[in-house]
């Protein structure tokens, strides 16, 4: 007997994103065969994706196929970090001619393994097919120096690879999990490269739908709720991601729909601070090295401050009445992470991500800010100019030495290629980037193989600095209008590098900054998009007689582009649309280009 069931009372709707497809295909750099009858193909990079097999047999074959990221020191496939994954694939055939892919499923892999291929294999007999959700490219980053080039190339490979549907933190082991703080940290590289808005809108759409009733977040969207819930920074990705999509498209939908979520997030930590102070939660500024440990309580409360200010900038956005309540619950949360964990101008327990939080989500007073900025900076010294950072503090430590008047840190920072260190990977040969900045360690060889990612893209979150702070194509931190419609050019030279250059493709037109440094000075290059003015930056001191600006001296032009000195000695003027060639003779970038002899 037929009876009649009530529909279910869940929204189904589309997804957005775009599918997943065949984004191209990679031949084997190198066929051995280690043992008898197993060949060893090396594809020369770390990928994602399947195998393209060509056989021509006279007999049937069982072929299985077995995939892993590295080599164990007898040169035999590696596969003991991924747990419980085999990345194992079998083919049954019958003699003929055959062209043998799996379906419905991908794997991380440099290398794979072939048994039971009949007779001798060559690269010609096989292609890694390369899966993604293909999104549109929108930003593409050079500079004169090759190691940041495979960097940037790291970055993207590591972007394609973990973008399948959701924005996972690893392609091979048994996780693949869309992680919120890894790609809350790592969006606003993603969205420099890539258009984003709808593949990371139906994300926040999962996100939402894992919310707890209670208002407690999900550590991965869609929810497996064996990952938990409630980790700042991870769990404030409702309310990062959110916003980075209104800032960087100008995407109300996703914001509106987010709002609400957004304050029951925070309703739902503020009820469980004590005088302000949230108590540690999870997981902490994960993976960070050294053995001083960022208090987890300091960065809960910093990461309500910093969530309850960005509800109330989403309230005005929106014209909901809340801003006052959660502008004034921001201010509250601040005064007690002040109390609680500095004093004056320095933090209680020093670490690098204590004091990048402190200072990039304005938690420190006004004036002690000067002198909380050279805190860290000399932490950093101290620490040999290493990175002493995990998941939190990382994306915002170079950031923040570079707007508190220490790009000089920050740059050796990003330049030291002793471990930990972004070269350091590179150094090792790394082709995508890793979980963890001791995955492979020149003495100890493999970290332990229980987490060890080698294809893992949330320390790629440096391309936002690379943009921002090097190449200079951004915009204020501290803004709140939407759609890029307010860029901040910034370039920021560093030694090693004598030129660099961004282009983004922003939903209000092309923007591009970009420098070159030689013994005359320095060459700046813009691209302001019809419509908008930017405000450039420049690293230039002293006298400003012999600028130039599209072959014209920059003091001839006092009405058209006024320029400012900053306190720091810097030079700022507004650019309107338009493509612009500004010089700096040697006078004006002696000081800059003389810290670089010392450096």
């Amino acid at each position: 007997m037929a009876v009649a069931q009530p529909p279910p009372g869940l929204l189904v709707e589309a997804d957005p994103a775009p599918p997943v497809r065949e984004i191209g295909t990679l031949a084997a750099v190198s066929v051995t065969e280690p043992v008898p009858g197993v060949h060893l193909l090396d594809f020369g990079r770390n990928v994602v994706g399947r195998l393209r097999l060509r056989i021509d047999t006279p007999y049937p074959v069982h072929l299985v196929v077995r995939h892993g990221e590295e080599l164990t020191a007898t040169g035999r496939l590696y596969d003991a970090n991924l747990r419980t994954a085999e990345q194992r694939d079998e083919f049954l055939l019958p003699a003929g001619r055959h062209v043998a892919e799996p379906a419905f499923t991908f794997h991380g892999f440099r290398y794979a393994e072939v048994t039971g291929w009949p007779g001798g294999m060559s690269a010609g007999d096989a292609e890694a097919v390369l899966l993604s959700s293909a999104l549109p490219v929108t930003g593409t980053l050079t500079a004169s120096d090759p190691a940041v080039r495979q960097l940037v190339s790291n970055i993207v490979a590591s972007a394609e690879g973990n973008l399948l549907s959701v924005p996972m933190d690893c392609p091979q082991r048994d996780e693949r999990a869309g992680w919120t703080a890894d790609i809350s940290v790592f969006a606003s590289t993603l969205s420099f490269l890539r258009h984003t808005q709808a593949f990371l809108s139906g994300w926040v759409t999962t996100l939402i739908d894992g919310q707890r009733r209670d208002g407690a977040v999900p550590h991965v969207a869609p929810v497996l709720p064996e990952y938990g819930f409630d980790s700042p920074v991870w769990s404030d990705a409702i309310v990062e991601v959110p916003w980075l999509l209104w800032r960087r498209y100008g995407d109300d939908r996703t914001l509106r729909r987010a709002y609400g979520p957004m304050r029951r997030w925070a309703d739902y930590c503020l009820a469980q601070c004590d005088d302000g102070v949230r108590p540690g939660r999870a997981l902490g500024d994960w993976l960070a090295p050294g053995t001083v440990e960022t208090p987890k309580s300091l960065i809960a409360t910093a990461a309500l401050a910093r969530s309850l200010r960005l509800i109330a900038d989403v309230a005005g956005v929106l014209g909901e009445p809340h801003a006052r309540e959660y502008g004034e619950a921001s201010t509250m949360v601040s005064g007690a992470f002040q109390r609680a964990f500095l004093t004056e101008h320095q933090l209680r327990t020093e670490t690098q991500t204590g004091y990048a939080l402190a200072l990039a989500w304005d938690l420190v007073s006004p004036e002690h800010r000067a002198r909380t900025a050279a805190a860290l900076a000399e932490l950093v010294r101290a620490d040999g100019h290493r990175l002493m950072t995990g998941f939190v503090g990382t994306p915002l430590l170079l950031p923040t030495l570079s707007e508190t008047g220490h790009h000089d840190v920050a740059c050796r920072v990003f330049n030291q290629e002793g471990h930990p260190s972004w070269r350091y990977q590179l150094r090792a040969g790394a082709t995508s980037m890793w979980e963890r900045w001791d995955a492979w360690h020149h003495r100890r060889g493999m970290h332990t193989p229980t987490m060890n990612s080698f294809n893992h893209y949330a320390y790629g979150c440096v391309g936002d600095w690379l943009f921002r702070h090097v190449a200079g194509v951004g915009d204020d931190p501290r803004g709140v209008s939407g759609g890029f419609t307010e860029p901040l050019l910034r370039p920021g030279p560093v030694p090693l590098l004598r030129q660099a250059h961004a282009r983004y493709d922003s939903p209000a037109g092309t923007v591009e900054s970009g420098w070159r440094a030689g013994p005359d000075g320095l060459q700046f290059v813009f691209r302001v998009p019809p419509g908008v003015t930017a405000r450039a930056v420049l690293p230039v001191h002293g006298t400003w007689d012999g600028m130039t600006v599209n072959g014209t001296f920059l003091m001839g032009l006092a009405e058209r582009l006024p320029t400012r000195r900053l306190a720091d000695g810097s030079c700022s003027l507004d650019l309107p649309s338009g493509r612009w060639s500004i010089t700096a003779p040697a006078a004006a970038a002696d000081p800059l280009l003389s810290a670089w002899d010392e450096l």
